[in-house]
């Protein structure tokens, strides 16, 4: 059976805006090699019946996905409702990884932190290693290996 039959099912907190964060996970997700996902979460679904509709959507992105991915500048934005994500999503069982703001010395607000499975930082390898980790239970031992020659 084949990595690529069988891809992660990644959630990545939202706010119905495919904004720069969420489509910057995308680009670091798309650059790495040999590591296969499938984003549960799609910012563009139609919400019905406003805040609430907007959580019965959450609900079934998160509930589809293997892992979530919070990113915490949308506490930022919308602070009550990246909690509600987290919190539905660790009741789901579903391990919670929280992104660092991408650029910023800030840390992630402390209320999300507690909650978190593990913070992840703004690295193409880090987003990938704690994914397998905590997505999938895979070893994620890797070397880098540095060619060089002797003068």
């Amino acid at each position: 059976m084949s990595v690529s039959d069988h891809p992660i099912r990644i959630y990545v907190s939202h706010r119905f805006v495919a904004d720069e964060e969420y489509l910057r996970v995308q680009e670091y997700l798309d650059g790495t090699r040999r590591f296969y996902y499938q984003l549960t979460s799609d910012p563009s679904a139609p919400v019905l019946g406003g805040r609430e509709g907007q959580r019965d959507v959450w609900r079934q992105q998160i509930q589809a996905s293997e892992v979530a991915l919070m990113l915490s500048a949308h506490a930022d934005v919308d602070p009550e409702g990246i909690e509600f994500q987290v919190r539905f999503a660790k009741s789901a069982a579903k391990p919670v990884l929280l992104m660092r703001r991408f650029g910023s010395v800030l840390p992630p607000p402390t209320a999300l932190s507690r909650q978190a499975t593990a913070l992840v930082d703004w690295n193409e390898r880090a987003i990938v290693n704690a994914l397998r980790l905590y997505g999938r239970q895979e070893s994620t031992a890797r070397w880098d290996t540095i060619d060089f020659t002797l003068d």
